[in-house]
């Protein structure tokens, strides 16, 4: 969080080699993350498989969860919108089967843009909707702005300008009043 990308992940991998089993996953989980945000998606992938099987050896279902919605991710970057779909179904049911409600159905975001990217228009826009809806009520603005963002661009390829630049709009009112919030200054400069 310091800005130390490569510092960071140095001391994230070390985690893997000490004794308890929950700090290694959460390493790998944190690990694959950071470079999945430096676009490093074959490490990536390494550590999120490395921490998807440490949290399911412990039987950690936010782990899980946290794991495979990056491994989602990776997939989608990868451009294989089915995989996408099938982890974060996964994911999602792990979720509605004993953690917060709202935790899967944050899921929904992610789950709408690879529904998307299947180009399955409909149901990705009742995740999307339905999401964003959530994200609103719970006080998730990066997310709801994220899901105005893909709801955008689902109006924009069925021709509906208007629509999309009103959601553009949307997700660019939650980005300037929450500049603090992560990942607003991305969606942010993706409105613009």
């Amino acid at each position: 969080f310091g800005g130390d990308t490569e510092r960071g992940l140095r001391e994230l991998r070390a985690l893997g080699d000490g004794p308890d089993p929950w700090l290694r996953a959460a390493g790998s989980a944190a690990a694959g993350h950071l470079a999945l945000n430096g676009g490093q998606l074959d490490q990536a992938a390494a550590d999120l498989g490395r921490s998807r099987i440490g949290f399911a050896a412990i039987g950690d279902r936010w782990g899980l969860i946290v794991s495979m919605s990056g491994l989602a991710d990776v997939a989608l970057a990868h451009g294989d919108p089915d995989e996408a779909v099938r982890l974060l179904e996964e994911g999602r049911a792990i979720a509605l089967g004993g953690l917060h409600g709202n935790f899967a159905d944050m899921m929904l975001i992610k789950l709408g843009q690879a529904r998307a990217r299947q180009g399955d228009s409909d149901a990705a826009r009742a995740d999307l909707e339905r999401g964003v809806h959530i994200a609103e009520r719970i006080g998730e603005k990066d997310d709801a702005a994220a899901g105005y963002l893909e709801l955008a661009e689902l109006a924009r390829q069925l021709g509906d300008l208007d629509r999309a630049r009103e959601l553009v709009g949307q997700a660019l009112e939650s980005a300037e009043a929450n500049p603090a919030r992560p990942g607003m200054t991305s969606i942010a400069i993706t409105a613009y």
